[in-house]
């Protein structure tokens, strides 16, 4: 049986540590409270010091730091990340240790998260167990929301909930031994709520010419801060939208020279029951219909 992973504390080389890029998802495209040894590994005294804390999570949470962070994980280039991160440490809660065993049989992966010198010898590195899971229980739900919304909208837009889960996996690397197939599937009947996505293409006669008025809106539930993250990457570009109309055909609206522009508005929903999320827009004036597109995935 492999070991459980315990709660540790080492120092990084410089050299090692990788700055990652974050990555966005939309349409097209994180034991116990015990103190382990601090080791001194030989490194360039003209750099920072840099350690790395060891935390239990689950497979694939461990998953979605690496897409998102990479390994070890740095923080430190999301303000929003990082203040979560450094608030664990500033603030050590005790209140729901006794609930909680020394191994938790669910977190079977374990991650390294950088910390700086500097908060290294003012905060510390240790983590209680309350602290420990409330990191874990906080990456999973930013991943869930990562997958409902990437599976939500392949549903929206006309794909079968087996193809729309299995594109999730295959896409992100979330293979079984990481996040199993039912699971997100049980997931996604329990929490996902699909809207449909309109797709309008209207001509009009311009002195220009005729063009087409290319609209495709929709939903997003679940306010987060995955989702606007992506909003914030999205807003600024310009895109081509492949989307599949009522009869399961592959479509391109938009190209590079009449590009589609997105905006979204997120809302509270219309009632006190409705969920919050994102309601969003991929519009521009193209010289021709949206056109046929064969096999593009």
């Amino acid at each position: 049986m492999r070991d459980r992973p315990s709660q540790n504390v080492s120092l990084i080389k410089n050299e090692i540590i990788i700055n990652s890029v974050y990555q966005f998802y939309f349409l097209l495209l994180p034991a116990s409270s015990c103190i382990g040894k601090l080791q001194i590994m030989p490194m360039n005294k003209s750099l920072p010091s840099r350690f790395a804390v060891s935390i239990p999570v689950k497979p694939y949470v461990k998953r979605f730091l690496d897409i998102n962070f990479g390994l070890p994980v740095d923080f430190t280039k999301n303000a929003h990340s990082h203040r979560h991160f450094q608030s664990l440490f500033k603030n050590p809660n005790t209140s729901q240790d006794k609930k909680y065993p020394d191994d938790i049989c669910t977190y079977t992966e374990i991650v390294e998260v950088v910390i700086s010198e500097h908060d290294f010898y003012r905060y510390g590195w240790e983590l209680t167990k309350t602290n420990t899971i409330a990191f874990g229980r906080y990456y999973e739900e930013r991943a869930k929301a990562m997958m409902r919304t990437y599976i939500g909208v392949n549903i929206s837009l006309g794909v079968p909930i087996n193809k729309s889960i299995q594109k999730f996996q295959n896409r992100f690397v979330f293979d079984e031994e990481v996040w199993h197939y039912e699971a997100i599937k049980k997931d996604i009947y329990r929490n996902g709520k699909v809207e449909l996505i309109d797709f309008n293409n209207e001509s009009e006669l311009t002195s220009a010419g005729t063009h087409f008025n290319t609209v495709i809106s929709g939903f997003i539930p679940q306010d987060n801060a995955t989702l606007q993250e992506a909003i914030t990457y999205l807003e600024p570009r310009k895109w081509g939208v492949i989307f599949i109309d009522g009869n399961g055909n592959y479509k391109l609206a938009g190209n590079q020279t009449d590009p589609l522009r997105f905006t979204a508005e997120i809302n509270t929903g219309k009632d006190t029951t409705s969920l919050a999320g994102c309601s969003f827009q991929f519009s521009g004036k193209t010289k021709t219909r949206s056109r046929f597109i064969n096999k593009p995935f």
